[in-house]
């Protein structure tokens, strides 16, 4: 919340919290260290078109959400099913049981902005990080 005022509202700090994650997720994806064409959404925040794109935007890949409910049941179905020899593999066990729902593409100039504010993200959380021992026991 850097640069927080009076003259922010409600609808500012949520934008400012979705935006806040998904720069998250960017700098979690970028930890990784993997190449990556497209990114996999699930959960209640997934059914949030707006926030499914913001994430598209930020990290600057496909993002796609699951049209299937209760994925961790899911994932052990088909980890079950590759174990016991009913599929082959789980890739191919995936491709068969799991639905994809709608696919968020990056628009270009909005990705170039939170690539910037992306790079202020971690500019500020290095002087964050400053603060951290002193409230570690708050």
């Amino acid at each position: 919340m850097f640069g927080l005022s009076v003259e922010h509202g409600r609808s500012d700090i949520a934008r400012a919290v979705f935006e806040g994650l998904s720069l998250v997720v960017r700098d979690c994806l970028t930890a990784a260290a993997t190449e990556s064409n497209e990114l996999r959404l699930c959960g209640g925040g997934a059914a949030s078109d707006y926030w499914c794109q913001l994430i598209a935007d930020v990290a600057g890949l496909v993002t796609r959400r699951s049209a299937d409910s209760e994925l961790g049941a899911k994932g052990a179905l088909i980890t079950a099913l590759v174990e016991t020899g009913a599929e082959s593999d789980l890739s191919a066990a995936a491709s068969r049981l799991a639905k994809l729902g709608d696919e968020f593409t990056p628009h270009d100039e909005r990705h170039e902005l939170y690539s910037q504010r992306y790079e202020r993200f971690l500019a500020l959380r290095e002087l964050a990080e400053q603060s951290w021992p002193a409230v570690a026991d708050d």
